[in-house]
């Protein structure tokens, strides 16, 4: 591989979109890109919504919108309602991208699914249900990745099904696991 990217939420996948893009456009030949997540399918290792300032979506996504991906609702300056049992209070809004208008309130969820086709349609590959253990080094440093064994009992014995981990060699490899990594 020449990129290994850990995590598809929606670091890892704009990572990738954007590395298989700059690739494209600087002539060589397209970069080998996979996103390996141990979630076992897109959007279950994310928050079902978010505040997104949409600045860097446009960047990485001109017309973002138009192609599919989903709209959510825009963030006014009135202010979010923050609940508690008993009460709620009105949070103002303090990022500027919020008095300007460039946020929404998006489901993150359908976003990163949305995200995962774009890639897929760029070439990078993505597998799920596979978790990183470890980072390859080598004198130069970080090499790759090590996954782990499927197919493992708490007890340590295998069950069918095993399947061995494996190392997977990179020229460049990206962390991008999230909060809950």
């Amino acid at each position: 591989m020449d990129v290994v990217i850990v995590g598809a939420g929606p670091a890892g996948l704009a990572a990738a979109i954007h590395l298989a893009r700059e690739g494209g456009r600087r002539g060589a030949s397209p970069l080998k890109i996979l996103v390996l997540d141990k979630a076992p399918s897109v959007g279950l290792q994310v928050p079902p919504a978010l505040f997104l300032d949409t600045r860097g979506l446009d960047r990485l996504l001109p017309g973002w919108a138009s192609l599919g991906a989903p709209r959510g609702s825009e963030a006014h300056d009135g202010g979010l309602l923050r609940f508690w049992p008993g009460r709620s209070k009105t949070l103002r809004p303090g990022p500027v991208s919020l008095r300007r208008g460039a946020g929404r309130f998006l489901p993150l969820q359908e976003l990163v699914g949305w995200m995962a086709s774009i890639a897929e349609e760029s070439g990078i590959e993505i597998a799920f249900g596979t978790a990183v253990c470890s980072l390859l080094s080598s004198g130069r440093g970080v090499c790759g990745v090590h996954t782990g064994s499927r197919g493992v009992s708490k007890s340590g014995s295998k069950k069918k099904g095993y399947k061995a981990g494996e190392e997977i060699p990179a020229r460049l490899t990206l962390v991008a696991d999230g909060v809950r990594g």
